[in-house]
């Protein structure tokens, strides 16, 4: 799936997007979450919100070439393979969170899903349009 091109600006919540299903854990009354399919989060824009920012699950996930600014823009990855490379994170030292930088927070849930190299400065943003 490709996500490309969205505008995301004063909202209330996030962007949740969630490739995944549950299933029961045998000979227990638990079930838990499988991550499936490949996700792809490209040249997006993640402003101020009161909640903002977006989280990704998908068992292969990648973030590149979006603008996590503004107040609460942060991203949230959760994969077994991926990456968050190619982000503008809203100040040139790059992400908080799990990167040492000033910039928005990137919070990875999975083992190496790298950050770096992240953009200096905000790529330039066009809105991709729906329909036709």
């Amino acid at each position: 799936m490709l996500v490309k091109g969205n505008d995301f600006q004063d909202n209330v919540w996030h962007a949740r997007i969630q490739l995944h299903h549950v299933e029961p854990v045998p000979d227990t009354p638990f079930s838990r979450v499988v991550l499936t399919g490949t996700l792809r989060l490209e040249d997006n824009r993640f402003g101020d919100a009161s909640w903002g920012g977006a989280t990704i699950s998908a068992a292969n996930a990648t973030a590149v070439g979006n603008r996590f600014e503004g107040a609460n823009a942060w991203l949230a990855l959760r994969a077994h393979h991926g990456s968050a490379v190619g982000n503008w994170w809203g100040h040139p030292s790059g992400p908080s969170g799990a990167g040492t930088g000033d910039g928005n927070r990137y919070a990875p849930y999975g083992a190496n899903l790298a950050y770096e190299p992240w953009l200096a400065e905000a790529p330039a943003f066009e809105r991709v349009g729906c329909g036709g």
